[in-house]
């Protein structure tokens, strides 16, 4: 399969979001991984369109600068342009793990992230 077609891009998309999590606490950098329509829902927030969504991950990095992220693995289909991710978030005192399973179009853009504690 040849570059940037939605198999490469996906692929692409979600080592992009995962792995560089000093890139993504730019709300700059992280619009760009986002289509418009972009949507968030995890235990405690729903937001729809990048510009919240977006605004709502900038609220987490603001409200705990010290928070990491530990990748376990990773789990791309290629047939649905969709991405499963098990996570540890690293905040002060506390390691929660986390399931988000992300959407991307065509493009390879997130479309959507919903986020699963547990």
């Amino acid at each position: 399969m040849k570059s940037g077609t939605p198999r490469t891009s996906s692929r692409a998309a979600s080592s992009v979001h995962f792995r560089a999590p000093g890139r993504a606490r730019s709300q700059v950098e992280l619009r760009k991984l986002f289509a418009d329509s972009a949507t968030l829902r995890d235990w405690d927030v729903e937001k729809a369109g990048a510009e919240d969504v977006v605004a709502a991950n900038g609220g987490i990095f603001e409200a705990v600068p010290t928070i990491s992220i530990d990748v376990l693995k990773v789990h791309v289909s290629e047939s649905t342009l969709s991405a499963i991710a098990e996570i540890i978030v690293n905040v002060p005192d506390d390691k929660l793990k986390v399931t988000d399973v992300i959407t991307f179009d065509a493009a390879g853009l997130i479309v959507s992230v919903r986020a699963y504690k547990g």
